[in-house]
């Protein structure tokens, strides 16, 4: 093998080697980003049931002011915009991997927990 093609061949390695790395750290980001998002959404929803379970009379007398719903619905929408770019950086990054070792990719669906993005926007 000659000087220049061990060269181009190192720096192949090299770039793939990066791309692995790029790759399992956005994989990590997007795990913590769906753990935040799924938490942001059980707080939402245990706030809706806490104020559905609430007598009607009781119900008339609160405002939205009175709740924690506008910061919960505003954390839900940061956490599930977050998680979305995340998941979008993981899966760029797997194309490109999948593009550079003509290997197959872990998909999104099954990074996690074997839970689906369509899962998560119910």
């Amino acid at each position: 093998m000659s000087t220049t093609t061990t060269a181009t061949t190192t720096e192949g390695s090299d770039k793939v080697a990066k791309l692995q790395h790029a790759t399992d750290a956005a994989r990590a980001v997007m795990i913590q980003k769906e753990r935040e998002y799924k938490d942001a959404q059980e707080r939402l929803d245990v706030a809706k049931l806490l104020l559905q379970s609430m007598d009607a009379q009781d119900q008339q007398k609160i405002t939205l002011g009175d709740t924690k719903l506008p910061e919960l619905l505003a954390l839900c929408q940061m956490a599930k915009d977050e998680y979305e770019t995340s998941l979008k950086r993981y899966e760029t990054n797997q194309r490109y991997l999948q593009k550079f070792t003509g290997g197959s990719t872990v998909t999104a669906a099954t990074a996690t927990d074997g839970s689906s993005q369509k899962e998560m926007e119910k």
